[in-house]
This record gives C-alpha cells, sequence and structure tokens, in this order.
C-alpha cells in the first residue's frame, strides 16, 4: 500500500534545502508514494522543476501574505500584517523565538488532508508549521544545518524537535550536533545524506553558458555556488580575492547565488574596486556549466550542514578547496580529492595560492575525482526503509 507523504518548505528560491528536496521528489516512485507538496508561498525559480507526478497544493492566502516583506505588506495596505510581522521579526531577532510566527499563523488554516509522514524540509517554521498545521499519524523535521555551529537559537529549535517523532540529519556532523544540543532527542535522530542525480548532473553540464559574456576571461576562473549569506563566507571571498590580485595572480571569481547580503557583498566589492574581478552571476537554475568550466571550486563557508555545492563538483570533477567547518572532512578527503583549509581568510587565501602555483597538484586532485565513480547505489530504497522501518517499529505504539 502506497504511503501518503507530505513536504513541507517555504518556497522554490534556490538554495541548498529546496535543491535537495528536487533531488529527492524526482528519484522517488509514484507506484511506491503518494507525494504532496506544500509552500508556504508560490515562488521561486525551481517551481518548474517540481516533479509532475507531486501534487502541490495550493496556496494559503494567510500564510502566503505573512511571507510578504513588511515594506510590500505596508504598500498593500495591509497594516495590521504589517504590524505583526514587524513584531515577528523583532522578537525573532532578540530572542530566536520560532513561535512568535504563531501569531501570525492565527489564521491559517490546517491542512484538511490525512497523511501517513509530514515533513518539514527545513529546521524552524517548516517543521514548526508541520507540528502545528498538519494532521500525520508521524512528523518528521529534516536538519541540513549544524546547529551549535550555526548558533540559530537552540532552546526553540529544542521545543520544535520534542514535539516531532524523527529529525532527519543529511550529515553525520549534523547529527553529532544536534545530540550534543539535545540529547534528550537522539533516540528521534538518523543520518540520511542528500541524494543527487549524477546522471542529470553531468547532462546538464553539457548545456551552453547562459552567461558566456561574463564567464570567458582570459584568466583563472575561480566559481562559489552559494546563497549571499554570512555563513556562506562570501565577503571574505571578496578580500581574499583583492590579495591574490595584489600578489599577481590573474584571476576572476565568480559567485552563483542570490540573497540577503547582495548589497552588502556589491558594496564591498566596488570599495575594493572589483567590479570586474569579482562578480555576482545571481541565481542560475543549471549551475552546472559554471562548475564544469571553472578552474577551482572554492566554498568559503563559515559553517555548513553538508554543502550540495561541494558534491556537485566532486561529480564533474573540479578542483575543490574548501575551509574546515564541522562536516567539510565528510565529503573531502584533505589533499586526495580536494584541499580543506583553516577557517579564515588566510587559510583560504593560501589554499588557493597553493593551487595556482602548482598546476600539477590540481591534476592530481582531478585525477582522483575522475577515479571515484560518483552514484547513488541504494539510497532512494534506504529512504523508503526508512519509512517502513519508521512506521512498522519505532511508531509502533502510535498505531
Amino acid at each position: 500500500m502506497k504511503k501518503k507523504l507530505l513536504f513541507v518548505i517555504r518556497d522554490m528560491s534556490i538554495n541548498g534545502a529546496t535543491k535537495s528536496l528536487i533531488n529527492l521528489l524526482s528519484l522517488l516512485d509514484p507506484n511506491k508514494v503518494d507525494v504532496d507538496l506544500f509552500l508556504f508561498s508560490h515562488r521561486g525559480v525551481l517551481l518548474d522543476q517540481i516533479p509532475s507526478y507531486v501534487n502541490l497544493l495550493p496556496e494559503d492566502k494567510e500564510l502566503s501574505e505573512s511571507e510578504l516583506p513588511v515594506k510590500k505588506l505596508i504598500s498593500l495596505r495591509k497594516w495590521t500584517k504589517a504590524l505583526q510581522k514587524a513584531f515577528c521579526a523583532i522578537l525573532f531577532r532578540i530572542n530566536k523565538n520560532w513561535s512568535a510566527y504563531l501569531r501570525l499563523w492565527r489564521r491559517v488554516s490546517i491542512l484538511d488532508k490525512n497523511y501517513d509522514i509530514a515533513i518539514g524540509y527545513t529546521e524552524g517554521v517548516s517543521s514548526l508549521f508541520v507540528i502545528h498545521k498538519v494532521r500525520a499519524r508521524y512528523k518528521w523535521g529534516w536538519v541540513h544545518t549544524a546547529l551549535i555551529s550555526a548558533d540559530t537559537g537552540l532552546r526553540y529549535h529544542r521545543g520544535v524537535y520534542q514535539k516531532l517523532d524523527a529529525a532527519i540529519c543529511v550529515s553525520t556532523g549534523c547529527y553529532d550536533e544536534f545530540v550534543k544540543a539535545f540529547p534528550e532527542c537522539k533516540e528521534k535522530a538518523t543520518v540520511f545524506e542528500n541524494i543527487l542525480p549524477v546522471k542529470q548532473i553531468i547532462e546538464l553540464a553539457n548545456q551552453p553558458l547562459d552567461d558566456q559574456v561574463y564567464f570567458n576571461k582570459q584568466g583563472v576562473k575561480i566559481l562559489t555556488v552559494a546563497r549571499l549569506d554570512p555563513a556562506k563566507g562570501i565577503d571574505r571571498a571578496v578580500n581574499v580575492c583583492e590579495k591574490l590580485i595584489k600578489n599577481g595572480y590573474n584571476i576572476y571569481w565568480y559567485v552563483v547565488g542570490e540573497g540577503k547580503q547582495r548589497a552588502e557583498i556589491e558594496t564591498l566589492i566596488n570599495k575594493k574596486g572589483l567590479q570586474k574581478r569579482f562578480i555576482l552571476l545571481g541565481n542560475k537554475p543549471n549551475p552546472y556549466p559554471y562548475i564544469k568550466k571553472a578552474d577551482i571550486v572554492v566554498m568559503p563557508s563559515r559553517y555548513e550542514g553538508k554543502s550540495i555545492a561541494i558534491s556537485e563538483a566532486k561529480i564533474l570533477c573540479r578542483p575543490i578547496i574548501t575551509t574546515d567547518y564541522s562536516t567539510a572532512h565528510e565529503q573531502i578527503n584533505n589533499g586526495v580529492d580536494g584541499l580543506i583549509v583553516p577557517n579564515n581568510e588566510e587559510g583560504l587565501f593560501k589554499g588557493i595560492k597553493l593551487l595556482l602555483d602548482d598546476p600539477n597538484k590540481k591534476v592530481q586532485l582531478v585525477n582522483k575525482l575522475n577515479s571515484q565513480a560518483a552514484k547513488n547505489d541504494n539510497a532512494v530504497e534506504n529512504f523508503y526503509r526508512m519509512i517502513d522501518k519508521f512506521i512498522i517499529g519505532v511508531g509502533k505504539e502510535k498505531r
């Protein structure tokens, strides 16, 4: 009998969690599961990548409006909602109180369907929504972030995970930090790594660039694929780029991604006079041609749960440099199939300089990646087993 699953996420904007969800949904078998998807707002460039078998539920008007920025709500003369949203933002900023969102959701309807398993696919509000606005036998929350490193308000995350039936961590590092933060929830936690559609990535990488004019520079092309957010360290990438150029290296650093830090990053780029050297390309629904044509892929993150961009770069056999955050060693064998450098600007500078000065090292890294056939053997079957095991075993008392 097919299981009825619900996935909940805020929207289809490009980020690691959304791409992870699209990848998982694209590989599930509609003969084995019925899948509904609920979005807080029907927006984002990945909307058209939702598989056709997935039932995209209608927007809830109240919830969709609550996702709008305060300025937009004011322009629409939604005065009460604008005040509620402003209050919620202030309260959350002060003490990371997820329950502040419940004030915005007072008029949001409970979904009128019943599910075997409902999954909040990101930390925080999507899991909070599953707890309060969904009917399901079992409720899961996905954990994409190393929660302690991210400093995301553990007290309020605890209240969410205590009410969920399972916490699905995308890496061992995420699992370790989750258990350290919430030891009372250890029995709920398990590891299920992000699934990547290897064949599809390789095929998409062969498509033409849509920004050839920007990416066709005579120099070393460094690429970062990440949202513009303090966690991703794009600000320090700008500083490292400046230092490399001052040391005589002919490089161009490109960033595929968008985010709340764009204005700040643009100001920093302009201040340093790097407009022609550090180039923000924005979101790309297909980033793979950029990865394939990059000379070096760099992840300057301050912390990560598990980097999908690194996994993608490994599939496309590009030289990778990443900072030494808690889960980096799960993806990179330092010095063998990539470089892990100290988690600071000097570490990034020295790592990139090493590959620029030693082309043979780049060749060694690429050759090693070429010898490692990326695959997802049994990954989807493991997901089905996780569902069955949970329903039959761990959740038996809830039958």
